[in-house]
């Protein structure tokens, strides 16, 4: 009978736990809901007050603020942005099928290499046939990387043969033979000088005929290429010295910081778009 008696009261207690569990969460909602119809007042009487400053010249347009953008113009705004980006993805699949172009044409020109019939000595073997192609993006990468090649090198170039001289005047105009190759003759012509002139001036005087003093001068020039698109300022030459030879040069101006400017040029030995001649000579420049 006590054990009855006991159940009863823990059941009891526990229906009471329940009810006052009940009373405190409807306490809350009720605070919760009384508060926030005190914050719909509030927010109505700050969105009266600002109609009631809003400017007169500015009309409401189906209750929204004047400043809002329509549907329409949302939606026109959506599809300019559709358009730009359906614009650029289409942009980078040309240029992707461009590269893939390029690396073909490069692959295929490392793959077949075409050969000379006379031998073409020079400093760098590794500067034998150098050749551009045909394309547009592959000539791009030929300009550049020949002429970066020549640029890399101008240290080493000076170095081998004990250029700059100590004494200028040392330097004055001296040139060396090797015939070593009887297949091949090399010679290596070297100046010198000094002037007290501003780098700049100097180089702008330079400029206008460095190009013809490394082609030796005196040639007709068929037609001169300026590479607008190329980094620093290059040019490409194609002239006739005889009836049996053609030269295509190209040349490039670096500068190499603040107090030295750099002319190089390498002739081409085969274009696949410009005539070459028959008889090659090969011919490298360098000039600071």
């Amino acid at each position: 009978m006590v054990a009855v008696m006991s159940e009863a009261a823990a059941k009891a207690k526990k229906r009471e736990y329940n009810r006052e569990k009940q009373r405190i969460f409807q306490a809350k909602l009720v605070q919760q809901v009384i508060s926030l119809k005190d914050e719909v007042s509030v927010l109505e009487a700050q969105l009266a007050q600002l109609h009631l400053d809003k400017p007169s010249n500015i009309v409401d347009d189906v209750g929204l603020s004047a400043n809002a953008l329509s549907w329409k113009d949302v939606a026109a705004g959506l599809q300019d942005d559709t358009n730009r980006i359906v614009d650029i993805n289409r942009r980078l699949r040309r240029e992707r099928h461009s590269q893939k172009e390029l690396l073909k044409t490069l692959q295929a020109w490392v793959n077949v290499q075409i050969r000379h019939s006379t031998t073409l000595c020079a400093p760098t073997h590794t500067w034998r046939n150098v050749t551009l192609l045909a394309s547009p993006e592959s000539r791009a990468v030929g300009y550049d990387w020949i002429t970066a090649h020549l640029f890399y090198n101008t240290e080493a170039i000076f170095q081998r043969h004990a250029f700059p001289s100590v004494a200028p005047e040392e330097i004055s105009g001296d040139f060396s033979i090797d015939i070593t190759d009887p297949d091949a003759m090399q010679y290596v012509w070297r100046y010198q000088k000094e002037m007290d002139m501003p780098l700049a001036f100097v180089a702008t005087c330079f400029r206008d005929n460095v190009w013809r003093s490394m082609m030796l001068g005196g040639f007709v020039i068929l037609h001169t290429e300026v590479l607008d698109n190329m980094p620093d300022q290059m040019i490409y030459r194609h002239t006739i010295t005889n009836p049996d030879e053609t030269v295509n040069y190209l040349g490039r101006e670096y500068n190499d910081g603040p107090d030295r400017v750099v002319f190089v040029g390498q002739n081409i030995h085969d274009d696949a778009i410009v005539p070459c001649g028959s008889r090659q000579r090969n011919r490298m420049a360098w000039y600071t």
